[in-house]
């Protein structure tokens, strides 16, 4: 693919960095159950006007597997320390799944490091309950069944993605797609990796439960994922949210939510799109980007 493959330590991890083009620089966070690959299409197809970099979060593909970290709030830190170590320029970041909780709380501790946010079918705040995402509850409370689940190859992670997707776009995942990220997948301690993130939505990184009375995502300290708080974002830069209108696994419902509660932000809507926007519909994802991106270049 002509990518540039790197390891870059970032606050005390090593993190498998993929980078193509130059000009502006974008960074982009990847969600489950996939790794920097999820981001090809964007790394080929703005490398022409923009630095694209993707990147490995800690404990998935070839990026440093420690012991703890594995939430939020620590992946935040990641990003923040990525782009120091990285010397990029205030870059614009963007964010899918687990990767769009990363991106805004990032965006918070650091107001003057980012540009431009663009987030992704990603749960947020109260806009994201446990009955709206039913996959979280059962991670949370059917172990240890879940996990035999999924540690089984011969449904995960294709099964998850092709249900994630929308029908008419399983084509947008081919044989060596799935081929890599069953490879991702599968690699030791990734699976445990994102079981753990997604156990500290649900109990927080120490194993006790979080308070569910005013905790909100950009509150200070930020915290995981609060199911009773909505977002309030104290966040001035340029904000896109990109959403699939066919999402089964985070309703586009959630989008208009978030929308009424944060009006300043751009809300784009894929139809005929389910989880994986940036993967299933990638020349009208890029299209869009590049036009919220385009005041960089001048």
């Amino acid at each position: 693919m002509g990518f540039k493959h790197v390891m870059v330590k970032a606050n005390g991890v090593e993190h498998h960095v993929v980078m193509a083009g130059s000009g502006p620089p974008i960074v982009c966070v990847h969600g489950f159950p996939e790794d920097w690959y999820s981001f090809r299409h964007q790394l080929s197809g703005l490398s022409d006007r923009f630095t694209v970099v993707s990147y490995d979060l800690r404990g998935i593909g070839k990026s440093d597997k420690p012991q703890r970290g594995y939430d939020v709030r620590t992946m935040a830190e990641d990003l923040v320390a990525l782009v120091r170590a990285l010397g990029l320029n205030k870059p614009a970041v963007l964010g899918h799944d687990w990767g769009g909780s990363i991106v805004p709380i990032a965006v918070y501790r650091e107001p003057d490091m980012f540009s431009r946010m663009i987030i992704a079918d990603a749960p947020l705040g109260r806009e994201l309950r446990p009955l709206n995402s039913w996959y979280i509850w059962m991670i949370n409370n059917l172990s240890p069944w879940i996990d035999r689940q999924l540690k089984r190859r011969d449904l995960f992670p294709h099964s998850i993605i092709r249900f994630w997707t929308w029908v008419e776009n399983q084509h947008a995942f081919t044989e060596e797609d799935m081929n890599h990220y069953t490879e991702t997948y599968f690699q030791e301690g990734t699976l445990e990796a994102w079981l753990s993130l997604y156990r500290s939505v649900w109990h927080g990184p120490s194993g006790k439960a979080y308070e569910t009375s005013g905790e909100v995502v950009f509150s200070h300290p930020p915290v995981s994922v609060s199911w009773s708080a909505p977002i309030k974002p104290d966040i001035k830069i340029p904000t896109l949210l990109i959403w699939g209108e066919e999402d089964p696994a985070l309703p586009v419902q959630l989008a208009y939510r978030l929308k009424r509660v944060w009006p300043e932000m751009e809300l784009f809507v894929l139809p005929d799109c389910g989880h994986f926007p940036h993967e299933e519909k990638p020349e009208e994802f890029n299209r869009r980007l590049f036009d919220f991106l385009s005041p960089l270049l001048s």
